[in-house]
């Protein structure tokens, strides 16, 4: 579980890097002969793995979303809380994760619209951290917020997830276009503009 403010949530991003670190760990331990060991971590990634598409995926939403747990509340102090085990009603760009470690299915691919959406995550900069037609959506005036600007980090696993998903069975929701204006976006955050 990953914790924010005022409780947990089983979110798409911390479960698909643990579920990559299982199989890694299964693959170590064959390499080693440790046949018991793979066996046990392949069964936990297996486990994560139904636990991401059984429990993260929204239907209704077409994306991976956060799952409250103990009274988890939005990232806003004052937000109330979600009803315990409800998925969060806010699509934030963490949700393509699944694709980086190639966890999501086919099926799954509808989520790769709200990319490009100006009222998704589509923006000047990049995409933005959270969806922008979301309620509590917001660009600070400075600092950090989850509801905001965009993130270098999360676009760059964005980028691996599209890659992934681009290289993998054909589906037409998005195309290498699409991968080649995120990517320049994602180079024009690193430089500092000239005078």
């Amino acid at each position: 579980m990953e914790w924010s403010l005022g409780g947990s949530g089983v979110r798409p991003l911390t479960m698909s890097y643990l579920c990559a670190d299982a199989r890694a760990i299964a693959s170590i331990a064959r390499a080693a002969g440790e046949a018991a060991t793979a066996d046990a971590f392949a069964e936990r990634a297996g486990a994560l793995r139904r636990l991401i598409h059984d429990r993260l995926w929204d239907a209704r939403a077409g994306f991976f979303k956060t799952r409250a747990v103990d009274g988890c509340k939005g990232n806003y102090g004052n937000d109330p809380p979600y009803p315990h085990d409800s998925l969060v009603d806010v699509r934030e760009l963490a949700g393509y994760a699944p694709w980086c470690f190639g966890l999501a299915g086919p099926e799954h691919a509808a989520a790769w619209r709200e990319v490009e959406d100006p009222d998704g995550f589509d923006a000047p900069f990049g995409p933005t951290t959270a969806e922008r037609r979301h309620a509590r959506f917001s660009v600070p005036a400075g600092g950090c917020a989850w509801g905001g600007p965009s993130w270098p980090f999360a676009t760059s696993q964005l980028l691996t997830g599209l890659a992934n998903l681009l290289n993998g069975p054909e589906q037409s929701v998005i195309g290498r276009e699409a991968y080649l204006r995120l990517l320049s976006r994602y180079a024009r955050c690193h430089r500092r503009p000239r005078p």
